[in-house]
């Protein structure tokens, strides 16, 4: 029974990304990854024109989030 719960976790997070993905297809989209030096830093990609934007740092997503984000959701 531990091996069933232990899958359910990353299922209900895949469905929740598709779900997602199919419910705000235009909405960009934000992840965390390590960049070629091993820093962490935020990647965003904006379907709808194809590009890619990398923050090095929290002070610049919070900037983002609050410039771009909000300024989409009003």
């Amino acid at each position: 029974m531990t091996h069933l719960k232990s899958l359910r976790k990353p299922w209900n997070n895949t469905v929740r990304l598709i779900t997602w993905l199919f419910t705000f297809p235009r909405q960009p989209r934000v992840s965390k990854q390590r960049d070629r030096h091993g820093r962490l830093c935020w990647k965003i990609y904006y379907p709808t024109t194809r590009k890619t934007v990398f923050l090095h740092s929290n002070q610049s997503i919070l900037t983002w989030v609050d410039d771009s984000w909000l300024c989409i959701k009003r």
